[in-house]
């Protein structure tokens, strides 16, 4: 399984962070110390199985949310979702398998997935806290149960002894007290030997005396019974004569024929609604009389009728009122403005342009919509820039032309003003020193050689002169005819662009003359004069359409309020002709809008007091068939008041029937009261001899006739008592001769002595074998439970810490061979074998680094005896590890990875450097300030090295 991406939405300093595509073998997140690693590290740790309530993970921002997407080894992709402390929810990406995230996770616990997947120094640390928990961890499967099982004998031992001490010795502990009954009971037995012949025949004897008691009590009980039933008579005697006497009356009474339906109830429902008819007759004579003084009419009901029909119609105008009153308000005022507006249109349109005397039509026909303000005034601008720019490339075109002029000039001037001009005085004076030199050497021959020398060197100096001459002008000849090329083809190249621009100035001239068309404004009006006249046209045109607008809207609402005002003079006309002698009429209606509003709300109050009237008389109509209902067929004319009395009679007759009957019912429970008592029905059946069922009034009853008065009942009473106390004394005298026999036969009790001590045995036996069982059970099952721990150990030895010995000795290069458990299994400690075959007994001699391998060795050994793919997170564990051991200990993660996920967590470049060194496929994660991104290794490795 690994993960695919991780999503942090709220946990700790972490907030919205996405690792996306995350690599499938050494994944390398680097940050500097307090960039967030261990929260990182809980993130991971936590995610198959929810958030902790505890003070060790760092609290949210709001609520903790994680999300991951995992690939299992089947290629089944699932999302994994945390929010908040809830349980995590796995649901497959797809149409995958639906799975418990314990599944996914082989169903480890989390403790052991902590140890063993999340290492970091603190997992690699020897403690002492939950060591038989770790270390069953470490070794693997079983050791749990080894490490239970050492208590288990411990207990089993201790319960053992408790029962039998060492050896089951049945004298000592629990067997002792059982042991001691038994051997009671023996002698018991031997003592129990003689007189059982006479045992019986007193046993017979009491057997006779015992039935004579028992008729005798039985005897007793029934006088008992007699006098209680005879005392219960006497205390009754009175209220059961008047309980006889009610029955008798009732069975005469008036009442006694009338049924449920004279009940009081109705007694009271009758006597309301004879008060309620008459206070609403009363009423109806005031509401018509009410009317009539404001209606002043001869056809009342007529009015009342036709309002009571239009009721909704009255209902809805009425409410409608205020709103009728706004939109006429609003129509008259809205009318006058738009009378106002339409005067200070013409004005402007006057001011605009005369030609138009007001008539907007006139503006309305001009297609202003076919003109683009922002292209007029493009038009304008261009038109103008084209304009400027045309003067000033003009103003150009006449200074170079200038400068064409100055360079003509300046060849000219060379042309005609060579140096061979000045040099020609030089030249004849030379040639005269030579002649003169020539003369004057036939006279002086030296001073005639020096004459000819100065004349030869003049010669020299005026080749010089007449070459470097030469070249200089020819050098200055060039320069002005390049610079004056060069200013004939700009002027050839301006004519052409001031040829162009004024072919395009004479296209925006007729561009513009069609717009001053369409506004039907003179040829040589000003471009400022066009844009401005446009703009005045449009707002104008503008807010005449408005207007013209407004006053549609204003004829609609005219329309509707004139039909709306005439819709109901209609609906109401007949009516009001009937209240005002006259209708209102329907032309006009806005103007008459007071008048139709007073009229509405007279309809309105008119409405109201017929509906008082109708109201009243409804009422009256539910009270008569309230007394239909309730007189039923009594009702035998329209006179309800009449109706009425009567049936009050009948009422009144039927509650006093009711009374004495309840009198009656009252004794009754009363007798019953005292008769439900088990006592009472005990007594009835042991005098009558009967079953006591629900029949104890008729009982009673029967007993009741028996006697004519009280004094009858009293003389029974006494008799019975006497008898009673004559009973009692020969059922004591019995009694006394039963006690005597009773004292024989317990002397002569031998049988029963023997009995006692063999149940004595008997029972001590029964309570002693579960002790001998469980005794038994325990130094077995002790026995059976050491000798599988021992071979556990001793398969720990040679098989279980096999494949971390082979991970410490790739780790330390052999120097460390093997690692064996404790002698105590559940300690969280190792021995261990040198190379050179010595031992040490504890980790806790080694250095911290080596100490921290061999646990590391033992946690890596048993990821892979899991054979799990789960993802493993290192957070900066190999802190103390020399650079040897660090490469060895690459190289296995390495080698781990090809099939396992593996986290590294850390803020060590030369970790970096290693696993880039060893591994294949490494993907960098920097880590900063809570935010994760991807990078490469070069930049990981610089920003850790900061």
């Amino acid at each position: 399984m690994q993960l695919e991406r991780l999503y942090i939405g709220d946990f700790g300093i972490f907030s919205n962070q996405h690792l996306n595509q995350l690599g499938s073998n050494i994944v390398v997140i680097g940050g500097l110390n307090r960039a967030g690693k261990t929260t990182l590290l809980k993130v991971l740790r936590y995610l198959a199985y929810g958030i902790p309530r505890n003070k060790s993970i760092p609290p949210a921002k709001s609520k903790y949310i994680i999300e991951a997407d995992l690939k299992l080894n089947s290629q089944a992709r699932y999302n994994l979702k945390l929010n908040n402390y809830a349980e995590p929810e796995l649901n497959p990406i797809g149409d995958g398998e639906k799975l418990n995230i314990r599944e996914v996770y082989n169903n480890l616990d989390q403790f052991t997935y902590q140890q063993l997947f999340t290492i970091s120094l603190d997992e690699l640390k020897q403690i002492d806290e939950n060591s038989s928990k770790i270390q069953s961890i470490l070794l693997g499967s079983g050791l749990s149960d080894v490490v239970s099982a050492q208590h288990i004998v411990e207990k089993l031992n201790k319960a053992a002894d408790d029962i039998g001490g060492k050896r089951g010795d049945p004298n000592v502990y629990k067997f002792k007290p059982y042991n001691s009954q038994i051997r009671e009971g023996k002698e018991l037995r031997k003592k129990a030997s003689e007189q059982v012949d006479l045992y019986y025949k007193n046993k017979l004897k009491l057997k006779d005396i015992m039935k004579r008691i028992d008729k005798g009590e039985e005897e007793i009980e029934f006088t008992k019974a007699k006098i209680f039933l005879l005392d219960l008579l006497k205390s009754n005697f009175k209220d059961y004569q008047e309980y006889k006497k009610l029955g008798s009356m009732l069975n005469e009474h008036p009442g006694r024929n009338l049924n449920d339906k004279y009940n009081s109830i109705n007694l009271r429902e009758a006597i309301s609604l004879k008060d309620k008819y008459l206070k609403i007759v009363e009423e109806c004579r005031e509401r018509d009389h009410s009317f009539k003084q404001i209606v002043d009419s001869n056809d009342i009901e007529a009015i009342k009728s036709k309002l009571l029909e239009l009721e909704e119609e009255i209902n809805y105008y009425y409410e409608q009122l205020s709103g009728i009153e706004q939109r006429v308000n609003n129509y008259l005022e809205t009318r006058e403005l738009c009378r106002k507006e339409e005067e200070a249109l013409s004005l402007r349109l006057n001011q605009l342009n005369e030609a138009w005397d007001g008539n907007f039509s006139k503006i309305i026909e001009l297609e202003t919509d076919k003109i683009s303000e922002d292209d007029l005034n493009n038009l304008i601008s261009h038109y103008k820039e084209l304009n400027n720019k045309y003067q000033r490339l003009a103003g150009d075109l006449k200074d170079i032309k200038t400068d064409k002029r100055l360079f003509q000039q300046q060849i000219q001037q060379l042309n005609n003003e060579g140096l061979a001009n000045n040099i020609k005085p030089y030249n004849f004076t030379t040639i005269t020193l030579i002649v003169l030199g020539s003369i004057i050497s036939a006279f002086n021959l030296w001073l005639g050689i020096a004459i000819i020398l100065v004349g030869a060197s003049s010669v020299g100096v005026y080749l010089l002169i007449t070459n470097y001459h030469n070249n200089a002008e020819l050098r200055l000849s060039k320069e002005i005819e390049l610079n004056l090329n060069n200013t004939i083809d700009k002027i050839n190249i301006k004519e052409e662009y001031l040829e162009d621009i004024e072919a395009e100035i004479y296209n925006l001239d007729l561009e513009l003359d069609k717009y001053r068309k369409l506004l039907n404004i003179k040829k040589d009006a000003s471009l400022d004069l066009i844009k401005d006249y446009f703009r005045q046209v449009k707002e104008l045109k503008y807010k005449v359409i408005e207007w013209q607008n407004k006053m549609n809207n204003l004829r609609k609402k005219e329309s509707d309020l004139q039909w709306e005002l005439g819709k109901a003079v209609e609906l109401f006309g007949t009516l009001w002709s009937k209240i005002y002698n006259r209708r209102l009429e329907i032309r006009k209606l806005i103007s008459k809008s007071r008048l139709f509003c007073s009229r509405v709300k007279d309809l309105k109050k008119y409405l109201d007091l017929a509906k008082e009237c109708a109201k009243v008389k409804s009422d009256k109509l539910g009270v008569e068939d309230q007394i239909q209902d309730l007189l039923d067929l009594e009702l035998d004319s329209e006179d309800y008041l009449e109706s009425l009395e009567r049936f009050i009679s009948a009422c009144k007759e039927y509650d006093d029937f009711l009374k004495f009957s309840q009198q009656k019912e009252q004794f009754k429970l009363n007798i019953l009261a005292t008769l439900r008592s088990n006592k009472i029905k005990f007594a009835l059946e042991k005098v009558l001899r009967v079953e006591v069922n629900n029949n104890l009034l008729d009982l009673f009853d029967n007993y009741f006739r028996a006697y004519i008065s009280i004094e009858e009942v009293q003389e029974d009473y006494d008799k019975y008592r006497d008898r009673l106390s004559s009973l009692k004394g020969q059922v004591e005298e019995l009694k006394n001769n039963r006690q005597s026999l009773a004292d024989k036969l317990k002397e002569l009790s031998a049988t029963e002595k023997l009995e006692a001590a063999q149940y004595k045995i008997d029972q001590a036996r029964d309570k002693l074998q579960p002790l001998a069982e469980d005794f038994a059970i325990n130094r077995a099952a002790a026995f059976i439970l050491n000798k599988v721990r021992q071979n556990f150990i001793n398969r720990a030895k040679d098989e279980l810490l096999e494949s971390s010995s082979q991970v410490l000795r790739e780790l330390t290069s052999e120097e460390y061979m093997r690692m064996l458990p404790q002698d105590k299994i559940s300690k969280n400690d190792f021995k261990l074998e040198l190379k050179n075959g010595s031992s040490q007994s504890s980790t806790s001699i080694l250095s911290r680094a080596t100490k921290e391998q061999v646990f590391l060795a033992a946690r890596l050994s048993r990821i892979k005896d899991i054979n799990s793919s789960l993802p493993i997170i290192i957070d900066d564990a190999f802190v103390n590890f020399d650079t040897y051991h660090l490469a060895k200990t690459v190289e296995l993660l390495t080698e781990l990875s090809v099939n396992q996920q593996i986290f590294i967590l850390t803020c060590h470049p030369l970790l970096i450097q290693y696993i880039a060194e060893k591994g294949n496929n490494i993907q960098y994660w920097k880590l900063e300030s809570a935010k994760i991104n991807l990078t490469t290794k070069g930049d990981l490795i610089d920003y850790l090295s900061k």
